[in-house]
């Protein structure tokens, strides 16, 4: 009988344990599983809470529970999972200060790994709101770090390739194109070599970009269509917006406005929905050039001028310039001179501010220092090798002395 009622009793415990385990939602039980083997990788990490990454009160209560448990690199991938969320959000300042708070975690946690992603991530924060100079430092610094490592981990050699697209970014904004090619380059090749598809999208449209800036249409549209069929297979939305508006710019270039027309059209319907600013402006914007072209201009001014709203309530000092010259151009277009040339003005006075001498000069500098350093640490490198040498050379000197002695 008793051995009956202790059956019973493990059936109900279990039962009970097991309705427990149902009741607990997703994110409890990832975070079970993630503490219970507490692993030290990003993409082990990333594998357990990629689910909550674009929540952002989620992300507080693992940012929350993490720090209980003293988890700390479960806390830095959280830390910057929020950054990242409030930048899709524009929201810049709590970006900034969120993904500062994760350059802390990871230095207190020893972890370079995380602490160069951090790094990274707080420059793109900075060069989303065109702080260039400062975007610049931290990329150069994550991409500093990262190179101490010897034999980098795919996360880490992840990073490397992020840092050489950030700096290929504000190569870009700065006008500085052969350099900007060169850092993609660079990062493509790191993304191909860790079969990461979704970095390699990203620098084919960048490549892209910088092609069409210097005038190679052919060249930029064979990058976008690449990056575009890329982005079709992993299905994604924000890399499809992307690559879908650089194809739209060159098709204007190209006078396929109608054609432009159509793909803005259903770029801007998918942009509404994610409704990030980022990409509203532009995608704004660029419906107003093409509205434009196709002298639809009451069409044009409404949204060429809601464009210029969007990117002046965010500081987006790029897409201010941008709006200004497209709608130089559409009062020019009507034959209305006087208002053409206001905002022709009004577009280089924006330009100026991104692409000052000072601001060209200072990335000019930075170059020669880092080179310069890597120059020395290759010194340093082959001075320690052939010490070791000689060492060697030494010893098996003296074993020969002993051995004939």
């Amino acid at each position: 009988m008793l051995k009956h009622l202790l059956l019973i009793l493990l059936i109900c415990s279990g039962f009970q344990n097991l309705l427990g385990q149902q009741h607990k939602s997703e994110l409890e039980q990832a975070v079970d599983s993630i503490l219970d083997k507490k692993p030290e990788s990003y993409y082990v990490i990333h594998k357990y809470l990629r689910p909550f990454r674009k929540d952002t009160s989620q992300l507080k209560q693992l940012i929350k529970r993490f720090d209980e448990e003293q988890y700390l690199l479960g806390k830095a991938y959280a830390e910057n999972s929020l950054g990242i969320a409030y930048r899709n959000f524009s929201m810049y300042d709590q970006a900034i200060q969120t993904h500062q708070q994760a350059i802390k975690t990871a230095i207190k946690a020893h972890n370079i790994e995380f602490h160069v992603l951090s790094l990274n991530m707080l420059g793109v924060d900075y060069r989303r709101i065109e702080a260039n100079r400062t975007a610049l430092d931290y990329n150069q610094k994550a991409l500093m770090l990262a190179e101490t490592v010897e034999n980098p981990s795919t996360g880490l050699k992840r990073s490397i390739a992020v840092s050489h697209n950030s700096m290929g970014n504000i190569y870009l904004l700065l006008k500085q194109y052969d350099l900007a090619i060169k850092q993609f380059k660079k990062a493509l090749s790191i993304e191909k070599s860790i079969n990461n598809q979704l970095g390699v999208a990203i620098n084919y449209n960048n490549i892209g970009i910088a092609k069409e800036e210097t005038g190679k249409i052919e060249e930029a549209l064979a990058y976008y269509q690449e990056s575009a069929r890329i982005n079709d297979n992993l299905n994604n939305e924000i890399g499809k917006i992307i690559s879908g508006s650089s194809i739209a710019g060159i098709y204007i270039k190209q006078g396929r406005y109608k054609e432009a027309l159509q793909l803005i059209k259903d770029n801007l319907r998918k942009t509404q929905q994610l409704n990030n600013p980022f990409y509203l402006t532009s995608e704004y914007i660029s419906l107003g050039w093409a509205q434009t072209k196709l002298k639809l201009y009451s069409k044009a001014e409404k949204n060429l001028k809601k464009g210029l709203e969007i990117a002046k309530k965010h500081r987006f000092q790029s897409a201010i310039s941008d709006a200004y010259m497209h709608l130089s151009e559409f009062y020019e277009n009507k034959k209305e001179y006087r208002k053409s040339l206001e905002y022709y003005k009004l577009s280089i006075e924006y330009e100026k501010k991104v692409t000052n001498e000072k601001n060209i000069q200072y990335v000019n500098d930075l170059i020669i220092k880092y080179e310069s350093e890597q120059k020395n640490n290759r010194i340093k490198e082959l001075a320690k090798q052939n010490e070791i040498t000689q060492l060697k050379l030494e010893r098996n000197r003296n074993l020969g002395l002993l051995f004939t002695g």
